[in-house]
This record gives structure tokens, sequence and C-alpha cells, in this order.
């Protein structure tokens, strides 16, 4: 999986870290000299800019091949924008967003259609911990307080005997306001389209309201 990651701070560069000893394919951006300098200390391509930048998001880091943006600098406004950019470029998209001005929107309303947010993690001690959670946990799992709006987020990992395996995607019946928005496989992350079939061993990265109906899903 190709990752972007806005932000070398301590959570940027802990979860490039993760990222990068787990063979991962990763960079990082950002505008502090020394952060950019500790985070040459990875496996990582690092670049010293503004993460919000077009140019340096879609010539220098060629976001229209990387599969997941991470915004974790220390201002909102960045990490925002930055999601709405790799949003625009095919991208999932992740955001740390601190400010409730960001965060308390219309009920029909989402992150994702108003900021290309596919989800944000709030407060800052979360961030690490529920972005690797997301990246990594092979079985189901809720994480309460990572979320947009009411929508939780989960990953699940396929079984041999799921009846999901081999069905096109539009083809299975899933619950209201649920979405599949990444499909991982040992030759790479897939971001689905309705023809994509399932196959077993799939970690898939869900969206959604209510996680019960889907337990089906999990080995």
């Amino acid at each position: 999986m190709r990752v972007l990651i806005a932000g070398a701070g301590e959570v940027g560069f802990r979860v490039a870290r993760d990222l990068v000893y787990r063979g991962h394919e990763v960079a990082l951006i950002d505008s502090n000299s020394a952060a950019v300098k500790r985070a040459q200390t990875l496996d990582a391509q690092v670049f010293q800019g503004n993460a919000a930048s077009p140019r340096l998001l879609l010539t220098d880091a060629s976001i229209e091949d990387v599969d997941l943006f991470i915004g974790v600098t220390g201002k909102d406004e960045i990490n925002i924008l930055g999601c709405s950019i790799a949003k625009q470029a095919g991208c999932n998209t992740m955001a740390r967003i601190n400010n409730p001005a960001f965060t308390d929107l219309p009920s029909e309303k989402t992150h994702q259609q108003i900021f290309g947010v596919d989800a944000y993690v709030s407060p800052d001690e979360l961030a690490m911990h529920r972005i690797w959670q997301i990246l990594s946990r092979p079985a189901l799992t809720r994480l309460e307080h990572f979320s947009v709006g009411k929508l939780r987020i989960l990953e699940v990992r396929l079984s041999d005997s799921s009846p999901s395996v081999g069905r096109p995607l539009g083809n299975i019946d899933l619950p209201p306001h649920c979405r599949i928005v990444m499909i991982a496989r040992e030759e790479g992350v897939i971001i689905p389209t309705p023809t994509d079939t399932l196959m077993p061993r799939d970690r898939i990265l869900i969206l959604l309201s209510e996680y019960s109906e889907l337990e089906a899903l999990s080995d």
C-alpha cells in the first residue's frame, strides 16, 4: 500500500515508522526542517513544504498514485485541504481535526461530502492509535471514537467460507449507509468499484453506522 502522510511530527513519524516496518511504501511531507531531517532517518520518501500545496501533492508527491492520504499536521486547515486534493485524485483520506468548528456539521452532511475527508480523528492522543488500528487489525473492529458524525469505521478480514467471497460488490446487499472504501490483498490495495469481486483473506475497510449486520463477513 502506498501512503502519503502530511505531517512528520510525533503522530506522523510514528505512523510512518510502523508502516515502513510492515513493508508499506510511505512518503511524508512537512514544512519544518527539523521534522524533515528526523523523517529522513526512515526508509521513506520525504518532502519539505506545505502539505496543502497542489503543486507539491500532484507533481512532486504524485498523489494520483497514492492509495491513502493521512493528514496529521498541527493545522486542521492543512489537513482538510490536503484531504480535499487527495480525494479529487482518487485517494482514501484520513485527517486529524481538533477544532470543533470543523467537526460540527449539519446532520444531513458528511465530512466526505464537504471536505473530501473519509474519516477524521480527534483529539490528538487518539490519532496515531486509531489510524494504526484501521491499517493493521486483522479482525472485525469497532472504533467508537474514529468517526465521521455517526459513521463508524471497521476493518473486516474475509474467511474462506464468507458468503461474500466470489461476489461482485455490486451484488452484495449491504446495510443502508454502508460503503466499502478499500480492499487490501497480497498484491496490493484496491479502491473498489461495483464490479470488483471479494476474495478469501481480503481485508476490507468499511464505513457504516451499525456493524452487527456485517459480522458474517469476519472470521
